[in-house]
């Protein structure tokens, strides 16, 4: 039998949002603004920057009290930087963690679209946003392949916009909303 780590009766979930960055300041700046600027109240920000040695490390300083920066050497990578937020995050009192690259941005109501997504779907479902790269200007992922998959161009996607639907292809790291609990029980 499954339980509900979560009371559905309380809309205070804590979410925590990890954002690895490697010398892309100006693309890193855009995405922390939005998520900043989203009106979702309850949320911890996460910037993970990975050794940069362009300007980003003269703009740690003056950021935003919401945003916690964690360092690596530059050798984390994605996967090593997603993986150091996800370990301080599991310290925090959060009980979602979205995972964001540094190259896209949120809407104003994207948090709040994804905890309500999560919540109907249930507490065991994973939440992947629709995503707009800020370095592109295209619609990176809506439940398509990526650009550089083999069925990119076969792939006739069911969603329309705004709607929840099941996964085919997984969206990476760009907008994806998991429960905390996913962590915790692999770590």
């Amino acid at each position: 039998m499954i339980t509900e780590p979560y009371n559905y009766n309380d809309t205070a979930y804590r979410v925590a949002v990890i954002v690895p960055t490697h010398n892309r300041w100006k693309l890193a700046a855009l995405a922390l603004d939005s998520l900043i600027n989203d009106g979702y109240q309850n949320k911890q920000i996460y910037l993970i920057d990975d050794g940069s040695t362009d300007e980003t490390k003269e703009h740690l300083p003056n950021l935003n009290p919401i945003v916690k920066v964690l360092v690596g050497d530059g050798n984390l990578w994605w996967s090593g930087a997603i993986n150091l937020g996800i370990k301080e995050a599991l310290k925090s009192e959060c009980n979602l963690i979205l995972w964001m690259n540094d190259d896209n941005k949120v809407e104003s109501n994207t948090l709040e679209n994804m905890v309500n997504a999560h919540i109907s779907c249930g507490s065991n479902s994973i939440i992947a946003a629709r995503t707009l790269s800020t370095y592109t200007r295209q619609d990176e992922w809506c439940g398509n392949p990526p650009r550089w998959h083999p069925d990119y161009d076969r792939w006739r996607g069911k969603c329309q916009d705004n709607q929840i639907c099941p996964l085919e292809h997984p969206p990476g790291g760009r907008g994806v909303l998991f429960p905390i609990d996913c962590f915790r029980t692999v770590s």
